[in-house]
């Protein structure tokens, strides 16, 4: 019952001795129970309540007015720390303002008249389509002329040539006369209303001209129907490999074991971050170089580098780090890579301090699909906050076990003070663990804040049946499932449809996706200078081998600074 072969050496040891001296008493297994039960509840509830006051102490907010510690932690930051004008509510359709559906046609005779003119053409697929009153499937500007491009299915416009004008479209009960006569309005109001220059094509001239023209058959042997950035793609986690399973290390070899001290707070603190609204650039591209934000690009990794930079997410979602694409969806780990650069070649979204290291590491960049550009960034949008948390943190740490003195003591706080820019209160520093864990918590949940997910699957429990109705009928909303409990209570699981999306204003996807590529950034920067000798790494550590005389990373207790998991003098000899 009480698990005691389960137990440790020591803790066994104690529970045996308490046993004794019970063994022979009545177990009343019900008061037993009960007790417990009331001692579970005083516990939750003193943790609780310690908890709330070590968080008003702190924080200056009220923990209990959100529902996860993360929400806790950005409205502590929206509170006290947020600068003004500073973050960007990004725009829940991702700056393209598309709300009404395109055809692939429409995409094809527009990218080919962009090509075949060499001019840029607005679409729904990359800046979004432009308004004039109605939507327009093409905008541009030539020779200072506006011009927009227009491309009609056949059915839905009342096409002359495919159908009779007296017939009635089952599908909008109108002829087919009516709605030819509709789109002809539009393009009368269109040149009279805002003086713009209309060209149209219509579906089955498109058809034609794509089994007749052999431009336009070369062209589209070759195209790609263009996807627009999606700024969360550009959002990767940590890395963890193991690029050896076994290791033992020779008798002048050690092998040792290094982890970073608060990682994504580090860089949060001491990292650029952008600011406000992007510009997104399509045409005309500049050196990667000379962008911070976003980038989608196609790049051609080089061959035999050891360490690869850039993360890719295979079709199945998991997460490589590949020299070569077809290799990694493939897992071919059974010879050596004879693709080509076309095979090998990674197409996705990362942010650009990441993919200028690529560039630095032998990356060649194949094309530019799409830039965001920050042209606003801080590094300081963290760091009082990152400071705040830290110094908490670390006088709840208490002294190390080396000060012991008055002047160690000070000297300890000077160093400190030096080091991180915080001035620690000696009065203050004692060992708290409630403290220092709500700290912690405080350091390490606000990024993940900013990356979450504006449109989750939402769950209602329904009495009323006109509210049951409107779930199901109106067009907000996406039924996934529902389902009557009872006669009079129906539950329904949703989410709201694409184009009534609002976004939550404590997101950003943006910072999030820095923050991890910066910890990514230094932890390659560590492996970069072992190579070979890594063994293993997760996001935030790395085990490696040393011979006599080999560099070895600088230990620090500070904040970004790498730690031993070995105790002073151990090392690891055989790896597995």
């Amino acid at each position: 019952m009480y698990g005691c072969d389960q137990m440790s050496p020591k803790e066994r040891e104690r529970f045996m001795t308490w046993y004794e001296t019970v063994c022979h008493s009545t177990f009343d297994f019900h008061k037993e129970m009960e007790s417990y039960c009331d001692n579970d509840v005083v516990i939750l509830r003193e943790g609780c309540l310690r908890f709330r006051a070590e968080v008003i102490k702190d924080a200056g907010i009220d923990p209990w007015s959100c529902t996860t510690i993360a929400s806790a932690c950005m409205k502590t930051y929206r509170t006290h720390f947020l600068p003004p004008a500073s973050i960007a509510i990004p725009s829940p359709d991702n700056y393209r303002r598309q709300f009404k559906s395109y055809s692939s046609g429409s995409i094809q005779w527009l990218e080919y008249l962009a090509q075949d003119k060499d001019i840029f053409i607005q679409h729904a697929l990359n800046r979004g389509e432009k308004a004039f009153g109605p939507y327009l499937d093409g905008y541009t500007q030539i020779d200072g002329v506006e011009t927009v491009f227009e491309y009609n299915g056949c059915f839905f416009h009342g096409c002359k040539s495919c159908f009779e004008p007296q017939v009635l479209c089952v599908l909008t009960q109108k002829t087919f006369g009516e709605m030819y006569l509709e789109f002809q309005d539009k393009c009368e109001s269109l040149q009279a209303t805002y003086g713009l220059k209309v060209n149209v094509m219509w579906e089955h001239e498109w058809t034609a001209l794509k089994k007749s023209d052999p431009h336009v058959r070369a062209f589209l042997s070759s195209f790609d129907t263009p996807e627009p950035l999606e700024p969360r793609q550009a959002l990767y986690g940590g890395r963890t490999n193991a690029l050896t399973l076994r290791y033992v290390a020779q008798p002048d070899e050690t092998i040792g074991y290094v982890d970073f001290t608060s990682l994504y707070p580090h860089v949060m603190s001491s990292s650029c971050y952008p600011m406000g609204h992007p510009e997104i650039i399509h045409r005309d591209f500049d050196l990667p170089q000379n962008y911070f934000g976003l980038i989608k690009a196609t790049v051609y990794p080089p061959r035999g580098l050891f360490i690869p930079v850039l993360p890719y997410k295979g079709p199945q979602g998991k997460l490589f780090f590949p020299l070569c694409r077809t290799c990694s969806e493939n897992n071919n780990q059974e010879k050596p890579c004879d693709h080509s650069d076309q095979e090998r070649a990674l197409t996705a979204v990362w942010v650009t301090p990441e993919f200028t290291k690529a560039l630095e590491k032998g990356y060649r960049v194949a094309k530019i699909f799409e830039v965001w550009n920050f042209s606003r960034k801080s590094d300081t949008l963290f760091k009082e906050y990152i400071k705040t948390f830290l110094r908490c943190k670390q006088m709840a740490s208490g002294y190390s076990s080396s000060v012991t003195d008055q002047e160690s003591k000070d000297k300890y706080i000077r160093d400190y003070h030096d080091r991180e820019g915080i001035l620690l209160d000696p009065d203050r520093i004692e060992v708290n663990k409630t403290k220092r864990n709500v700290s912690k918590l405080y350091l390490n949940s606000l990024w993940g804040k900013l990356s979450q997910r504006c449109n989750m699957l939402t769950t209602t429990i329904i009495k009323d049946p006109e509210e049951f109705l409107e779930f199901v009928f109106s067009d907000q909303y996406e039924i996934s499932h529902f389902s009557f409990l009872s006669q009079d209570i129906a539950l329904v699981q949703w989410r709201r449809n694409t184009k009534w999306v609002l976004p939550p204003g404590n997101v950003n996807v943006f910072l999030a996706a820095f923050t991890t590529a910066y910890g990514r950034l230094e932890l390659y920067a560590l492996m970069e200078q072992l190579q070979r000798r890594v063994l293993y790494h997760d996001t935030d550590s790395v085990v490696y081998v040393s011979k006599q005389g080999d560099w070895s990373p600088p230990l620090s207790n500070y904040l970004g600074g790498l730690t031993s998991e070995l105790k002073y003098g151990d090392h690891i000899y055989i790896y597995i």
